[in-house]
């Protein structure tokens, strides 16, 4: 966070520095995404039961439109914990995250990807 912080400190209206903090933001969001997606989502099959996910479904659904936000929490998760949150889905609504959303999100992320190249080569 001190990492986060210091870059969003020293943000510019100058493109190259600009550049150069948004890098270290991405090195600094990404650090700790890495954190979580090992030392944290192995033990969410272990800390939550199937209530308690139909409960943070239910209350997410008030500010995370459910289309956008299960793509985003399950995008590049390993298959054991893909299966585990979309298990209790209605057979409808698994279908739609696997054939819609998910292929969805990982076009959106892949463009944005693209053009954070082609940015970063200018």
């Amino acid at each position: 966070m001190r990492t986060f912080a210091t870059a969003v400190a020293s943000m510019t209206t100058d493109s190259s520095s600009a550049r150069v903090v948004l890098a270290r933001m991405q090195e600094a969001i990404e650090t700790h995404l890495a954190h979580e997606e090992v030392d944290v989502l192995p033990l969410i099959p272990e800390a939550f039961a199937s209530d308690d996910l139909a409960f943070f479904q239910e209350e997410s659904a008030w500010t995370n439109p459910f289309q956008a936000f299960l793509p985003w929490l399950l995008d590049g998760a390993p298959e054991v914990d893909f299966a585990f949150f979309a298990a209790p889905l209605a057979a409808p609504v698994r279908a739609q995250l696997e054939s819609h959303w998910m292929p969805q999100r990982r076009m959106t992320v892949e463009a944005l990807r693209l053009e954070m190249s082609a940015t970063s080569a200018r």
